[in-house]
């Protein structure tokens, strides 16, 4: 669900982009690369405690800040080179 997520709020962002004259033309690969780092961040935060089941771990303490920090930092990683 994350991905397909990334990948629709991505694409809807271009659209009205386009439409409203902000963007030059659609990208299919930054709709890719959207998708592609929200599922390495959900697997890595997965991996490390941050989302247990599908869900959120509120677990405030600062290990868990820090392991989520990770995951989006690998995310951002994952897709920069897609774009």
């Amino acid at each position: 669900m994350t991905i397909a997520r990334a990948a629709v709020a991505n694409a809807l962002t271009q659209a009205i982009g386009v439409v409203t004259g902000l963007h030059d033309k659609f990208d299919w690969r930054g709709v890719a690369a959207s998708a592609a780092g929200a599922g390495v961040g959900w697997g890595i935060n997965e991996a490390l405690g941050v989302i247990v089941n599908g869900e959120a771990n509120n677990n405030p303490n600062a290990q868990n800040q820090a392991f989520f920090g990770m995951g989006v930092m690998q995310a951002d990683c994952c897709a920069a080179p897609l774009r």
